[in-house]
């Protein structure tokens, strides 16, 4: 018979379960009993180590032929589902400007969660305006067009005008693109 040493138990406080497991392997190849087996570990770690159900547990395991220590994985409830998300999303896109705070009371979740869900979706808050962090195919075909017409206009007008000339016509059409701001809105 193999007999723990009960010194170990003074400088270890906190016990592995994996290693609990190992030696619940060890003594159990042995052709140890249960009871005798925390009876050990109860000598060697403490009373408080591992409860004899759960040895009694890890031991069947053992008989039935596992021999991994570690635990299976688990697959758990998922932390926000699907639908929570596509509502976050679909706020995000309604109004750009709504805040976390806000978003919390529409839907009565905690922040924590519309953070992750926000995280999650990818976007990030930008002149208090949330953006996603990705350009979508939509963004990238804008900007391939938008940059095809700036080459476009220069290849046309812009070779014969000069630069200062072309700038002028970009930032004009810019400008018809673009609401304009109302200055008796602002205060200074």
């Amino acid at each position: 018979m193999i007999v723990l040493t009960s010194s170990a138990s003074a400088s270890l406080s906190v016990h592995a379960q994996c290693e609990l497991r190992t030696i619940i392997r060890f003594f159990h190849s042995r052709g140890e009993t249960p009871a005798a087996i925390h009876r050990q570990l109860c000598t060697s770690y403490g009373s408080t180590s591992m409860s004899i159900k759960n040895v009694r547990k890890w031991y069947r395991e053992f008989s039935n032929g596992r021999t991994n220590i570690h635990d299976k994985a688990r697959s758990g409830r998922p932390s926000v589902s699907d639908n929570l998300q596509e509502q976050v999303e679909s706020e995000l896109r309604e109004d750009r400007r709504v805040t976390v705070r806000e978003l919390e009371e529409m839907l009565q979740i905690p922040k924590s969660s519309i953070h992750r869900i926000i995280s999650d979706l990818g976007y990030r808050k930008c002149s208090a305006r949330w953006l996603p962090k990705m350009l979508t195919e939509d963004h990238k075909r804008q900007r391939i067009e938008s940059s095809c017409e700036v080459l476009e206009l220069y290849a046309e007008e812009g070779a014969e005008q000069g630069p200062p000339l072309i700038r002028h016509r970009i930032v004009k059409r810019l400008k018809n693109c673009v609401k304009p701001l109302k200055t008796d809105d602002l205060e200074c």
